[in-house]
């Protein structure tokens, strides 16, 4: 940023010696297509200077999933999760990886996460340590969408129609938008003990009518699997005046 600076400068300053002989055309077009490669990955940048000068030879904990934004009469519907105990949070889960990838990420060295034990439900799961050196590589990776789960289908049944929360004949097939993707920045996990970055796609489920009446229905019912709650209880992440909950911190990404 710095060299580009400098440029614009001569070339305002002293463009008729200094840059004798050279298109000032050319190299104003020049620095103002920098500009805008840096500006476009700024945050990319940004990832790879930390990452370099501040956790330099650590492993980052990455988390990679995508959420539901599931929203019936200003109300948001959340599961409780399978893993922390009475916590709500969005319909969704973390993206697997398949076989393909193993040899890149193998030499990116990249290991599997400790945090949760290794089992058939969450084997092949992005959840992973990366070597801070690599980790732009492997967001790269992910961004290429090789060797990987692409669908946000999976973890929708899995929570909402195998546990018959929501009749799986109508639910079979929905319609989902893109919203955005979420991407905090690097800190550290007071849970995990370690450092991590947590990576998210939020989508908007976009019911038919027949869903829409059947996500009504659900709004009407108590289960100890899911409940909906407002926009302000998710803010607060649950604890309320009248009521005191448990809803996890990337529930705020679907509002």
């Amino acid at each position: 940023m710095g060299l580009i600076i400098l440029v614009i400068a001569l070339i305002i300053l002293n463009k008729n010696t200094i840059l004798a002989g050279i298109d000032v055309n050319f190299i104003t077009a020049l620095v103002g297509y920098i500009i805008g490669v840096v500006t476009e990955n700024f945050d990319d940048i940004v990832l790879m200077l930390v990452c370099y000068f501040k956790y330099k030879k650590e492993d980052i904990r990455v988390s990679i999933s995508y959420l539901y934004r599931i929203k019936v009469d200003g109300k948001y519907l959340l599961v409780k999760s399978n893993r922390i105990l009475e916590q709500y949070q969005p319909v969704g889960g973390v993206y697997k990886k398949y076989e393909g990838a193993n040899k890149y990420l193998d030499k990116l060295g990249i290991k599997d996460d400790n945090g949760f034990r290794i089992d058939a439900d969450n084997k092949d799961d992005l959840r992973l340590r990366v070597p801070s050196k690599n980790l732009n590589k492997f967001i790269k990776w992910f961004e290429n969408r090789e060797d990987r789960e692409l669908d946000p289908i999976r973890e929708f049944h899995e929570e909402l129609n195998n546990k018959n929360i929501l009749p799986n004949n109508v639910f079979q097939y929905f319609r989902y938008r893109f919203i955005r993707q979420k991407k905090n920045s690097i800190k550290y996990s007071e849970h995990f003990k370690c450092n991590e970055i947590l990576i998210s796609n939020i989508y908007e489920l976009l019911p038919n009518e027949e869903q829409l009446t059947e996500l009504k229905k659900l709004s009407y019912k108590e289960n100890i699997y899911y409940k909906w709650f407002t926009c302000d209880e998710i803010e607060c992440l649950g604890h309320t005046s009248s009521n005191e909950y448990r809803i996890s911190p990337t529930a705020k990404w679907i509002l």
